[in-house]
Protein backbone atom coordinates (compact mmCIF):
# COMPACT_ATOMS: atom_id res chain seq x y z
CA UNK A 1 0.00 0.00 0.00
CA UNK A 2 1.45 3.67 -0.69
CA UNK A 3 -0.52 5.52 1.55
CA UNK A 4 0.31 9.02 -0.55
CA UNK A 5 -0.91 7.55 -3.49
CA UNK A 6 -4.01 6.02 -2.20
CA UNK A 7 -4.90 8.70 0.65
CA UNK A 8 -7.90 10.13 -1.60
CA UNK A 9 -8.99 7.57 -2.41
CA UNK A 10 -9.30 5.67 1.02
CA UNK A 11 -11.06 8.48 2.32
CA UNK A 12 -12.99 8.63 0.11
CA UNK A 13 -13.94 4.58 0.45
CA UNK A 14 -14.21 5.62 3.85
CA UNK A 15 -16.68 8.37 3.61
CA UNK A 16 -18.53 5.78 1.64
CA UNK A 17 -19.33 3.49 4.54
CA UNK A 18 -16.84 0.56 3.26
CA UNK A 19 -14.19 -0.64 5.53
CA UNK A 20 -10.80 0.81 5.44
CA UNK A 21 -7.70 -1.85 6.58
CA UNK A 22 -4.11 -0.35 7.41
CA UNK A 23 -1.50 -1.90 7.69
CA UNK A 24 0.62 -0.33 10.87
CA UNK A 25 4.48 -0.37 10.16
CA UNK A 26 5.09 1.66 13.09
CA UNK A 27 4.94 5.48 14.50
CA UNK A 28 7.47 6.75 12.31
CA UNK A 29 5.28 5.44 8.91
CA UNK A 30 3.13 7.60 7.17
CA UNK A 31 0.43 5.03 7.70
CA UNK A 32 0.61 6.23 11.07
CA UNK A 33 -0.28 9.95 10.16
CA UNK A 34 -3.04 8.61 7.94
CA UNK A 35 -4.98 6.66 10.85
CA UNK A 36 -4.84 10.01 12.97
CA UNK A 37 -6.46 11.82 9.63
CA UNK A 38 -8.81 8.86 9.37
CA UNK A 39 -10.01 9.15 13.17
CA UNK A 40 -10.68 12.82 13.16
CA UNK A 41 -12.48 12.28 10.05
CA UNK A 42 -14.95 9.80 11.39
CA UNK A 43 -15.88 12.17 14.42
CA UNK A 44 -16.27 14.85 11.76
CA UNK A 45 -18.73 12.83 9.64
CA UNK A 46 -21.00 11.36 12.40
CA UNK A 47 -20.70 12.88 15.67
CA UNK A 48 -18.81 15.82 18.51
CA UNK A 49 -15.72 16.25 16.67
CA UNK A 50 -13.42 17.05 20.24
CA UNK A 51 -14.75 12.98 20.65
CA UNK A 52 -12.57 12.00 17.58
CA UNK A 53 -9.24 13.96 18.82
CA UNK A 54 -10.09 11.97 22.17
CA UNK A 55 -9.82 9.23 20.41
CA UNK A 56 -7.07 9.88 17.67
CA UNK A 57 -4.88 10.09 20.98
CA UNK A 58 -6.24 7.79 22.61
CA UNK A 59 -5.16 5.29 19.50
CA UNK A 60 -2.00 6.84 18.99
CA UNK A 61 -0.85 5.47 22.47
CA UNK A 62 -2.41 2.20 22.23
CA UNK A 63 -0.71 1.45 18.61
CA UNK A 64 2.89 2.36 20.13
CA UNK A 65 1.96 0.01 22.91
CA UNK A 66 1.31 -2.47 20.73
CA UNK A 67 3.87 -1.66 18.35
CA UNK A 68 6.55 -2.17 21.29
CA UNK A 69 5.01 -5.64 21.62
CA UNK A 70 5.21 -6.80 18.10
CA UNK A 71 9.04 -5.73 18.61
CA UNK A 72 9.10 -7.48 21.52
CA UNK A 73 7.97 -10.81 19.74
CA UNK A 74 10.85 -10.60 16.64
CA UNK A 75 13.25 -9.95 19.20
CA UNK A 76 12.32 -13.11 21.42
CA UNK A 77 11.66 -15.29 18.31
CA UNK A 78 15.21 -14.30 17.41
CA UNK A 79 16.23 -15.27 20.69
CA UNK A 80 14.27 -17.96 20.56
CA UNK A 81 12.59 -17.11 23.83
CA UNK A 82 8.95 -17.36 24.58
CA UNK A 83 6.99 -14.36 26.25
CA UNK A 84 6.06 -16.46 28.98
CA UNK A 85 9.59 -17.68 29.44
CA UNK A 86 11.37 -14.21 28.98
CA UNK A 87 13.00 -12.93 32.28
CA UNK A 88 13.82 -9.34 33.33
CA UNK A 89 17.32 -9.68 31.42
CA UNK A 90 15.49 -9.92 28.23
CA UNK A 91 13.43 -6.85 29.04
CA UNK A 92 16.70 -5.09 29.24
CA UNK A 93 18.41 -6.37 26.37
CA UNK A 94 15.34 -5.39 24.19
CA UNK A 95 15.22 -2.00 25.06
CA UNK A 96 19.14 -1.82 24.37
CA UNK A 97 18.11 -3.05 20.86
CA UNK A 98 15.52 -1.05 20.34
CA UNK A 99 17.46 1.83 21.26
CA UNK A 100 20.32 1.05 19.15
CA UNK A 101 18.82 -1.59 16.24
CA UNK A 102 15.24 -0.32 15.63
CA UNK A 103 15.10 -1.02 11.80
CA UNK A 104 16.37 -4.40 12.22
CA UNK A 105 14.02 -4.74 14.84
CA UNK A 106 11.65 -3.61 12.20
CA UNK A 107 12.70 -5.89 9.30
CA UNK A 108 12.65 -8.98 11.70
CA UNK A 109 9.10 -8.34 12.72
CA UNK A 110 8.38 -7.77 8.35
CA UNK A 111 10.33 -11.37 7.73
CA UNK A 112 8.26 -13.25 10.57
CA UNK A 113 5.20 -11.52 9.57
CA UNK A 114 4.22 -10.39 12.78
CA UNK A 115 1.61 -7.22 12.23
CA UNK A 116 -0.68 -4.90 13.18
CA UNK A 117 -3.65 -3.79 11.10
CA UNK A 118 -5.78 -0.52 11.98
CA UNK A 119 -9.49 -0.85 10.77
CA UNK A 120 -12.26 2.03 10.36
CA UNK A 121 -16.03 1.91 9.92
CA UNK A 122 -18.01 3.75 9.41
CA UNK A 123 -22.33 3.82 9.84
CA UNK A 124 -24.39 6.46 9.92
CA UNK A 125 -24.26 7.73 13.39
CA UNK A 126 -21.48 5.62 14.42
CA UNK A 127 -18.15 5.06 13.33
CA UNK A 128 -16.46 2.19 14.81
CA UNK A 129 -11.88 1.53 14.79
CA UNK A 130 -10.50 -1.93 15.25
CA UNK A 131 -7.33 -2.83 15.68
CA UNK A 132 -5.92 -6.20 15.37
CA UNK A 133 -2.68 -8.70 15.67
CA UNK A 134 -1.73 -11.90 14.52
CA UNK A 135 0.19 -12.67 17.56
CA UNK A 136 -2.17 -13.18 21.35
CA UNK A 137 -1.74 -11.94 24.08
CA UNK A 138 -0.05 -13.02 27.63
CA UNK A 139 -2.51 -12.62 31.02
CA UNK A 140 0.24 -10.30 32.05
CA UNK A 141 -0.11 -8.32 28.57
CA UNK A 142 -4.15 -8.27 29.16
CA UNK A 143 -4.04 -7.28 32.65
CA UNK A 144 -2.28 -4.05 31.90
CA UNK A 145 -4.60 -3.30 28.87
CA UNK A 146 -7.33 -4.06 31.18
CA UNK A 147 -6.04 -1.94 34.00
CA UNK A 148 -4.58 1.25 31.86
CA UNK A 149 -7.43 1.46 29.68
CA UNK A 150 -10.61 1.06 31.99
CA UNK A 151 -9.92 0.76 35.68
CA UNK A 152 -7.90 3.51 36.82
CA UNK A 153 -8.97 6.09 33.71
CA UNK A 154 -12.18 7.11 35.53
CA UNK A 155 -9.70 7.76 38.60
CA UNK A 156 -7.08 10.08 37.19
CA UNK A 157 -7.30 13.73 38.08
CA UNK A 158 -6.38 16.64 35.85
CA UNK A 159 -3.28 17.21 38.25
CA UNK A 160 -2.12 13.87 37.21
CA UNK A 161 -2.01 14.60 33.19
CA UNK A 162 1.73 16.33 33.38
CA UNK A 163 2.73 12.20 34.29
CA UNK A 164 0.56 10.35 31.96
CA UNK A 165 2.01 8.66 29.48
CA UNK A 166 1.25 5.34 26.77
CA UNK A 167 -1.44 3.20 27.88
CA UNK A 168 -2.66 5.48 30.66
CA UNK A 169 -2.78 8.24 28.89
CA UNK A 170 -4.71 6.24 26.21
CA UNK A 171 -7.42 5.11 29.21
CA UNK A 172 -7.65 8.69 30.22
CA UNK A 173 -8.33 10.05 26.62
CA UNK A 174 -11.14 7.03 26.20
CA UNK A 175 -12.70 8.23 29.38
CA UNK A 176 -12.97 12.08 28.14
CA UNK A 177 -14.53 10.63 24.97
CA UNK A 178 -16.75 8.53 26.97
CA UNK A 179 -15.68 5.14 24.77
CA UNK A 180 -15.35 1.72 26.52
CA UNK A 181 -13.36 -0.55 24.79
CA UNK A 182 -14.25 -4.20 23.63
CA UNK A 183 -11.56 -5.35 25.36
CA UNK A 184 -8.62 -8.42 24.36
CA UNK A 185 -8.89 -11.79 26.05
CA UNK A 186 -6.69 -14.88 25.65
CA UNK A 187 -8.18 -15.95 22.55
CA UNK A 188 -8.20 -13.12 20.60
CA UNK A 189 -5.95 -10.17 19.60
CA UNK A 190 -8.83 -7.37 18.35
CA UNK A 191 -9.52 -4.16 19.98
CA UNK A 192 -12.71 -2.26 19.34
CA UNK A 193 -13.73 1.02 20.00
CA UNK A 194 -17.14 2.55 19.08
CA UNK A 195 -18.36 6.21 18.99
CA UNK A 196 -20.45 8.07 17.49
CA UNK A 197 -23.40 11.44 18.30
CA UNK A 198 -24.98 9.00 20.82
CA UNK A 199 -21.57 9.35 22.81
CA UNK A 200 -21.44 12.04 25.64
CA UNK A 201 -18.22 14.42 26.54
CA UNK A 202 -16.80 13.40 30.33
CA UNK A 203 -15.44 16.15 30.26
CA UNK A 204 -16.51 18.26 33.70
CA UNK A 205 -18.50 21.54 32.34
CA UNK A 206 -17.27 23.03 36.10
CA UNK A 207 -13.89 22.89 34.06
CA UNK A 208 -14.95 24.83 31.15
CA UNK A 209 -17.12 27.65 33.21
CA UNK A 210 -14.05 29.51 34.16
CA UNK A 211 -13.37 30.08 30.63
CA UNK A 212 -17.02 30.84 29.68
CA UNK A 213 -17.73 32.94 32.78
CA UNK A 214 -14.17 35.14 31.58
CA UNK A 215 -15.87 35.52 28.12
CA UNK A 216 -19.24 36.54 29.47
CA UNK A 217 -17.69 39.40 31.97
CA UNK A 218 -15.76 40.92 29.06
CA UNK A 219 -16.95 44.49 27.82
CA UNK A 220 -18.35 45.38 24.93
CA UNK A 221 -16.00 46.99 21.87
CA UNK A 222 -15.17 50.68 22.68
CA UNK A 223 -17.50 53.55 21.37
CA UNK A 224 -14.65 54.83 19.11
CA UNK A 225 -14.23 51.54 17.26
CA UNK A 226 -17.82 51.23 16.71
CA UNK A 227 -18.22 54.94 15.66
CA UNK A 228 -15.73 54.05 12.69
CA UNK A 229 -17.30 51.22 11.78
CA UNK A 230 -20.55 53.00 10.92
CA UNK A 231 -18.68 55.95 9.12
CA UNK A 232 -17.65 53.00 7.20
CA UNK A 233 -20.67 50.77 6.37
CA UNK A 234 -22.26 54.82 5.83
CA UNK A 235 -22.30 55.15 1.61
CA UNK A 236 -21.79 58.64 1.60
CA UNK A 237 -18.37 58.29 3.61
CA UNK A 238 -15.43 58.24 1.46
CA UNK A 239 -11.68 57.88 2.05
CA UNK A 240 -10.86 61.23 3.37
CA UNK A 241 -13.61 61.17 5.92
CA UNK A 242 -12.92 57.45 7.43
CA UNK A 243 -9.19 58.58 7.53
CA UNK A 244 -10.32 61.94 9.57
CA UNK A 245 -12.42 59.71 11.85
CA UNK A 246 -9.60 57.24 12.36
CA UNK A 247 -7.85 60.00 13.15
CA UNK A 248 -9.09 61.31 16.09
CA UNK A 249 -7.66 57.78 17.63
CA UNK A 250 -3.87 57.62 17.80
CA UNK A 251 -3.67 53.88 18.97
CA UNK A 252 -6.43 52.73 16.08
CA UNK A 253 -4.62 55.57 13.48
CA UNK A 254 -0.98 53.33 14.11
CA UNK A 255 -2.51 50.02 13.88
CA UNK A 256 -4.31 50.53 10.44
CA UNK A 257 -0.73 51.72 9.54
CA UNK A 258 0.85 48.83 10.13
CA UNK A 259 -1.70 46.91 8.85
CA UNK A 260 -1.11 48.59 5.41
CA UNK A 261 2.38 47.81 5.15
CA UNK A 262 1.73 44.17 6.23
CA UNK A 263 2.77 41.39 4.04
CA UNK A 264 -1.14 41.23 3.32
CA UNK A 265 -1.60 44.94 2.38
CA UNK A 266 1.27 46.80 0.79
CA UNK A 267 4.10 45.47 2.59
CA UNK A 268 6.26 48.83 2.26
CA UNK A 269 6.29 52.37 3.91
CA UNK A 270 3.41 53.77 4.82
CA UNK A 271 2.82 56.53 6.67
CA UNK A 272 0.32 58.76 5.37
CA UNK A 273 -3.25 57.66 7.02
CA UNK A 274 -5.10 58.59 4.31
CA UNK A 275 -2.64 56.63 1.62
CA UNK A 276 -2.96 53.83 4.43
CA UNK A 277 -7.07 54.08 4.21
CA UNK A 278 -6.82 54.05 0.41
CA UNK A 279 -4.55 50.37 0.60
CA UNK A 280 -6.56 48.81 2.92
CA UNK A 281 -9.88 49.84 1.52
CA UNK A 282 -12.50 51.29 2.96
CA UNK A 283 -15.14 48.21 2.86
CA UNK A 284 -12.16 46.43 4.46
CA UNK A 285 -11.24 49.20 7.51
CA UNK A 286 -14.54 47.50 9.33
CA UNK A 287 -13.35 44.30 9.58
CA UNK A 288 -9.75 45.56 10.83
CA UNK A 289 -11.59 47.06 13.56
CA UNK A 290 -12.91 44.00 14.69
CA UNK A 291 -9.52 42.53 14.95
CA UNK A 292 -8.12 45.99 16.74
CA UNK A 293 -10.74 46.15 18.79
CA UNK A 294 -10.78 42.32 20.05
CA UNK A 295 -7.13 42.07 19.96
CA UNK A 296 -7.35 45.48 22.42
CA UNK A 297 -9.99 44.20 24.98
CA UNK A 298 -8.15 41.04 25.31
CA UNK A 299 -4.20 42.16 25.88
CA UNK A 300 -5.74 44.85 28.21
CA UNK A 301 -7.39 42.38 30.27
CA UNK A 302 -4.90 39.43 29.59
CA UNK A 303 -1.98 40.49 27.66
CA UNK A 304 -0.96 38.97 25.06
CA UNK A 305 2.21 36.54 23.62
CA UNK A 306 4.33 37.26 21.17
CA UNK A 307 3.75 33.94 19.47
CA UNK A 308 -0.28 34.58 19.86
CA UNK A 309 0.57 38.10 18.19
CA UNK A 310 2.95 36.73 15.24
CA UNK A 311 0.65 33.48 14.29
CA UNK A 312 -2.59 35.55 13.52
CA UNK A 313 -0.15 37.49 11.23
CA UNK A 314 1.47 35.02 9.18
CA UNK A 315 -2.20 32.94 8.99
CA UNK A 316 -4.13 36.46 8.01
CA UNK A 317 -1.19 36.35 5.15
CA UNK A 318 -0.99 33.31 3.84
CA UNK A 319 -5.13 33.05 3.87
CA UNK A 320 -4.91 36.25 1.36
CA UNK A 321 -2.45 35.13 -0.78
CA UNK A 322 -4.34 31.55 -0.81
CA UNK A 323 -7.61 33.14 -1.88
CA UNK A 324 -5.98 35.43 -4.58
CA UNK A 325 -4.03 32.68 -6.22
CA UNK A 326 -7.09 30.25 -6.27
CA UNK A 327 -9.21 32.71 -7.92
CA UNK A 328 -10.92 33.59 -4.56
CA UNK A 329 -10.36 37.22 -4.95
CA UNK A 330 -14.12 37.87 -3.79
CA UNK A 331 -12.94 36.57 -0.60
CA UNK A 332 -9.19 37.80 -0.33
CA UNK A 333 -10.04 41.01 2.35
CA UNK A 334 -12.55 38.76 4.57
CA UNK A 335 -9.97 35.61 4.72
CA UNK A 336 -7.34 38.21 5.82
CA UNK A 337 -9.52 39.65 8.93
CA UNK A 338 -10.10 36.00 9.17
CA UNK A 339 -6.71 35.16 9.50
CA UNK A 340 -6.11 37.61 12.08
CA UNK A 341 -8.96 36.88 14.16
CA UNK A 342 -9.03 33.10 13.92
CA UNK A 343 -7.06 32.53 17.22
CA UNK A 344 -8.69 34.91 19.25
CA UNK A 345 -9.79 32.33 21.81
CA UNK A 346 -6.34 31.06 22.48
CA UNK A 347 -5.97 34.16 24.27
CA UNK A 348 -8.50 33.59 26.79
CA UNK A 349 -7.69 30.17 27.39
CA UNK A 350 -3.95 31.01 27.54
CA UNK A 351 -4.55 33.40 30.34
CA UNK A 352 -6.51 31.77 32.75
CA UNK A 353 -5.28 27.61 32.35
CA UNK A 354 -5.05 26.78 36.34
CA UNK A 355 -2.77 23.69 34.50
CA UNK A 356 -0.16 25.56 32.11
CA UNK A 357 3.18 23.55 33.22
CA UNK A 358 0.54 20.32 32.81
CA UNK A 359 -0.45 21.37 29.82
CA UNK A 360 2.65 22.37 27.89
CA UNK A 361 4.37 19.12 28.84
CA UNK A 362 1.15 16.79 27.90
CA UNK A 363 1.43 19.01 24.66
CA UNK A 364 4.57 17.91 23.65
CA UNK A 365 3.58 14.06 23.25
CA UNK A 366 2.31 15.33 19.86
CA UNK A 367 1.30 18.27 18.74
CA UNK A 368 -0.92 17.60 16.90
CA UNK A 369 -3.21 16.16 19.59
CA UNK A 370 -3.01 19.68 21.53
CA UNK A 371 -6.70 20.49 21.14
CA UNK A 372 -7.40 17.15 22.70
CA UNK A 373 -5.17 18.12 25.49
CA UNK A 374 -6.67 21.36 25.83
CA UNK A 375 -10.47 19.94 26.76
CA UNK A 376 -8.29 17.09 28.56
CA UNK A 377 -7.29 20.07 30.89
CA UNK A 378 -9.66 23.04 30.52
CA UNK A 379 -13.20 21.58 29.64
CA UNK A 380 -12.94 23.32 26.22
CA UNK A 381 -11.10 24.17 23.32
CA UNK A 382 -9.83 27.50 21.83
CA UNK A 383 -11.84 27.19 18.61
CA UNK A 384 -14.84 27.42 20.87
CA UNK A 385 -13.66 30.11 22.87
CA UNK A 386 -13.43 31.37 19.91
CA UNK A 387 -16.70 30.97 18.35
CA UNK A 388 -17.82 32.31 21.72
CA UNK A 389 -16.37 35.78 21.99
CA UNK A 390 -17.37 36.11 18.14
CA UNK A 391 -21.09 35.92 18.89
CA UNK A 392 -20.66 37.91 22.10
CA UNK A 393 -19.40 40.83 20.14
CA UNK A 394 -21.66 40.03 17.07
CA UNK A 395 -19.07 39.52 14.26
CA UNK A 396 -20.27 38.64 11.04
CA UNK A 397 -21.58 35.28 10.42
CA UNK A 398 -18.70 34.42 7.86
CA UNK A 399 -16.20 35.32 10.35
CA UNK A 400 -17.38 33.60 13.53
CA UNK A 401 -17.24 30.90 11.23
CA UNK A 402 -13.84 31.04 10.18
CA UNK A 403 -13.20 31.18 13.74
CA UNK A 404 -15.08 28.39 14.95
CA UNK A 405 -14.05 25.48 12.20
CA UNK A 406 -10.58 26.81 11.18
CA UNK A 407 -9.64 22.90 12.60
CA UNK A 408 -13.09 21.37 11.32
CA UNK A 409 -13.75 22.71 8.17
CA UNK A 410 -16.39 19.97 7.32
CA UNK A 411 -18.58 21.59 10.44
CA UNK A 412 -18.78 25.06 8.03
CA UNK A 413 -22.45 25.59 5.84
CA UNK A 414 -22.12 25.70 2.89
CA UNK A 415 -21.63 29.52 2.20
CA UNK A 416 -18.75 29.93 4.52
CA UNK A 417 -17.23 27.24 3.23
CA UNK A 418 -14.53 29.10 0.54
CA UNK A 419 -13.63 31.34 3.98
CA UNK A 420 -13.07 28.36 5.86
CA UNK A 421 -11.64 26.35 3.90
CA UNK A 422 -8.82 29.34 3.02
CA UNK A 423 -8.19 29.89 6.70
CA UNK A 424 -8.04 26.49 6.95
CA UNK A 425 -5.57 25.53 4.58
CA UNK A 426 -3.35 29.03 5.60
CA UNK A 427 -3.67 27.65 9.54
CA UNK A 428 -2.76 24.03 8.99
CA UNK A 429 0.58 25.43 6.78
CA UNK A 430 1.40 27.96 9.55
CA UNK A 431 1.02 24.79 11.89
CA UNK A 432 3.14 22.27 9.26
CA UNK A 433 6.23 25.22 9.07
CA UNK A 434 6.28 24.10 13.44
CA UNK A 435 5.86 20.49 12.78
CA UNK A 436 2.44 20.10 14.61
CA UNK A 437 0.16 19.11 11.73
CA UNK A 438 0.85 16.37 8.90
CA UNK A 439 -0.67 16.46 5.54
CA UNK A 440 -2.16 12.50 5.82
CA UNK A 441 -4.48 14.76 8.79
CA UNK A 442 -5.57 17.44 6.21
CA UNK A 443 -9.38 16.87 4.22
CA UNK A 444 -8.49 15.32 0.63
CA UNK A 445 -11.21 18.07 -0.53
CA UNK A 446 -10.13 20.76 0.73
CA UNK A 447 -6.69 20.13 -0.76
CA UNK A 448 -8.83 19.47 -4.05
CA UNK A 449 -10.18 22.57 -3.65
CA UNK A 450 -6.65 24.36 -3.44
CA UNK A 451 -5.32 21.80 -5.89
CA UNK A 452 -2.87 19.92 -3.89
CA UNK A 453 -2.86 16.06 -5.36
CA UNK A 454 0.12 15.02 -3.45
CA UNK A 455 2.44 15.61 -0.02
CA UNK A 456 5.26 17.30 -2.72
CA UNK A 457 2.58 19.53 -4.14
CA UNK A 458 1.36 20.49 -0.65
CA UNK A 459 5.35 21.05 0.45
CA UNK A 460 6.10 23.19 -2.40
CA UNK A 461 2.98 25.51 -1.74
CA UNK A 462 4.12 25.61 2.07
CA UNK A 463 7.27 26.96 0.68
CA UNK A 464 5.81 29.48 -1.60
CA UNK A 465 3.82 31.18 0.95
CA UNK A 466 6.53 31.19 3.11
CA UNK A 467 9.02 33.08 0.45
CA UNK A 468 6.15 35.15 -1.00
CA UNK A 469 3.14 35.92 1.26
CA UNK A 470 4.80 37.34 3.88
Amino acid sequence: MEIERDFARLTEKFKNQKKVEIPYPGAESDESLFIHGLIIKGLTYTGPLFLGRFLALAVHEILLSLDTMKLWRAFLVGEKISPEGATAEHRLSFEKARERELLALRKAAADQKISIVFEARLQSDLVEYTITTNFLFTKEEIAGLEQNLVTTSSELGKSDLAELSGLTLAGKALHMAGVHPQLLSESTSSLRLGVGSRNQSHAPIERARPYIDEIEHLPDFPDNIRRIMEACNDEKSDARTIAHEISQDAPIASAIIRLANSGGFAGGHISDLLEAVKIVGIRNISGLLLNVGAIGILEKKFGITEELHLHPIRVAAYSRFLARKFKFARIADAAYVAGLLHDIGRVVLAARMTEKEAFEKASTIEPAYRLSIEEMTCGINHSELGAMLARKWNFPEHLSAAIEFHHAPYLALAEHRDLVFTVYLANAIADYEQGKVNFYTLEPEVLQVFSINSRQAFEMLAALLQNQAL
